[in-house]
């Protein structure tokens, strides 16, 4: 089961199995069952949550009805913010919010992000994507396993070409050369607005990002992450950089622990304390780096000391859950989903809990 699930607004439902494995949804502060059955797989999007019931029909649900889309054994829908994509005996079928469509009848692999999907066209022998609205050509035969050598983010896909070793990337229904790659090829990562890599020629890092192109480092770093619009490193020094927003920020001069990018926060672990850093600023969390976190759409989730549940956002704390009897906790789109004892489960919503 995959339960997936901009902290501009808030997550306002998320599905679960509950303990005789019925299919629950949490909708606005109501829950609901939703399928008496164990699905073979549910996926929850920005607005709609989509499965494959027992029987392996794909539905569709959203403001409190269900939609079945279509008859299939499918195994797991890739669902983002605002598609889904599944694969029926290769045809390859995408929901864009409205409608579903077929892209293609003979897929060799597909990548589905929140607003773009790519494909290979086995047939054709092309690799194509699906961007608002409108299907493009990006290139023939790029490989024989194409989608292995993708590396797609919420909005673009990036690529090397088979013959003209190059690093492109499709951003915004146009395609840009952005490298020439050596035989070896190339150390890249895509992320939303962003793709960053190690440049073949100097081992600087470099990147794309909206558009323009960006030297982050004349030496190769000791690592890097992506995000949405974010690139985060550890430079030949240690120090701990962030490209956000265009410009370059330094969250550390020494290297962190460790440090992990996710969506548009870069969480790091700085002589045990748990940092924050967004939007261009340095967050002291706790004095203590917690066993169990999460974070998402712009939020942090974490056990406290006191076993408590405690969520941040935007440089404000709280308790999400003083009972310190949570066995497990997820934070998908900035909804926070507890999972107690006695086969209960507890959903922390807009700060309110409300319990199943």
């Amino acid at each position: 089961m995959v339960l997936a699930g901009t902290p501009l607004r808030s997550q306002d439902l998320t599905a679960f199995l509950d303990f005789r494995e019925r299919m629950i949804v949490f909708d606005h502060g109501t829950f609901t069952e939703l399928e008496p059955l164990r699905p073979k797989a549910i996926g929850v999007g920005g607005d709609y949550i989509a499965y494959a019931d027992a029987t392996g029909d794909v539905k569709l649900y959203r403001n409190g009805s269900t939609t079945r889309l279509d008859r299939s054994s499918l195994v797991e829908p890739q669902v983002t913010d605002h598609f889904f994509g599944f694969d029926v005996a290769g045809s390859l079928k995408l929901h864009d919010g409205t409608k579903l469509l077929s892209l293609c009848g003979n897929t060799g692999g597909y990548v589905v992000e929140d607003s773009i999907a790519g494909w290979y066209d086995v047939n054709q022998s092309m690799v194509r994507a699906w961007w608002q609205g409108q299907e493009y050509e990006l290139e023939d035969a790029l490989a024989n396993d194409p989608v292995r050598t993708w590396k797609s983010g919420d909005n673009l896909l990036a690529w090397v070409t088979n013959v003209e070793r190059k690093l492109k990337v499709f951003y915004r229904g146009y395609i840009q050369d952005v490298a020439d790659v050596f035989e070896d090829g190339v150390d890249y990562k895509a992320g939303a607005d962003v793709v960053a890599y190690v440049d073949p020629r100097g081992m600087g890092l470099k990147a794309f990002y909206q558009g323009g192109s960006y030297d982050l480092e004349a030496f190769k770093p000791a690592s890097y992450q992506v995000g949405k619009g974010i690139v985060a490193w550890v430079d030949i020094t240690g120090s701990l950089k962030v490209l956000e927003d265009g410009q370059v920020y330094t969250a550390t001069s020494y290297a962190p622990q460790e440090y992990h990018v996710k969506d548009s926060i870069v969480v790091y672990r700085d002589q045990d304390r748990l940092m924050v850093f967004q939007d261009g600023k340095v967050h002291e969390v706790e004095r203590f780096w917690p066993e169990e976190w999460g974070a998402s759409w712009g939020a942090l989730a974490y056990r406290g000391a006191d076993r408590t549940v405690r969520i941040w956002r935007k440089g404000v704390g709280e308790v999400a859950l003083r009972e310190q009897t949570a066995q497990r906790f997820t934070l998908e789109r900035g909804l926070l989903v507890m999972y107690m004892p006695l086969n209960t489960v507890k959903v922390w919503w807009r700060g309110d809990v409300y319990t199943h």
